[in-house]
């Protein structure tokens, strides 16, 4: 009986050693979810609609602004729930991000010569944020090729999901 308990006690300590010792960084993308919360106050408080409707040209509403920002959390809280076992899925929160600091923020900024409402908060959090999800991923051993090319496609297809739907929208409306 001793010796039952002894090695039952062993393997019970081996499985706990292995959840210990093994690495598992992808709390930061929980990280990459209070990022969007801080960016998405900046861009209510700086009136992105109203930028959106001068600088662009694009008659964005409130609706809209809502509408896109509890789709962006929903989203990306599914992939910090999913964290490290899908990371394509997980990391794609991430590429969401940089990609919306870089290329939306900074990019429609300097096309403007206008302020974007959130560039400040997507430079300052989205960039770090994300690139630290992908390092997390990496040093967790989750990041391979795949993943990282999944990731960044996903994240590019999210932004061209958005940009498609609402240019039909504005621009093209299916209902007249």
């Amino acid at each position: 009986m001793v010796v039952g308990e002894t090695i039952a006690d062993d393997m019970q300590s081996t499985r706990v050693s292995q959840r210990i010792d093994r690495r598992d960084d992808s709390w930061i993308l929980w990280i990459v979810v209070a990022a969007i919360g801080v960016h998405i106050i900046e861009e209510y408080a700086l009136d992105f609609p109203g930028w959106a409707r001068v600088a662009l040209g694009a008659p964005v509403t409130w609706q809209d602004f809502h509408l896109v920002n509890a789709g962006v959390i929903v989203y990306s809280v599914a992939c910090a729930m999913v964290a490290w076992r899908l990371p394509a899925f997980s990391l794609s929160a991430a590429s969401l991000v940089v990609l919306n600091a870089l290329a939306f923020h900074l990019g429609s900024s300097a096309a403007t010569g206008t302020y974007s409402p959130g560039t400040l908060s997507a430079i300052a959090l989205f960039v770090p944020s994300g690139l630290l999800a992908y390092r997390a991923a990496w040093r967790d051993g989750v990041l391979t090729r795949a993943p990282l090319v999944w990731s960044i496609l996903i994240g590019v297809l999210w932004h061209a999901f958005l940009g498609g739907a609402f240019a039909i929208r504005y621009f093209a409306p299916l209902y007249r």
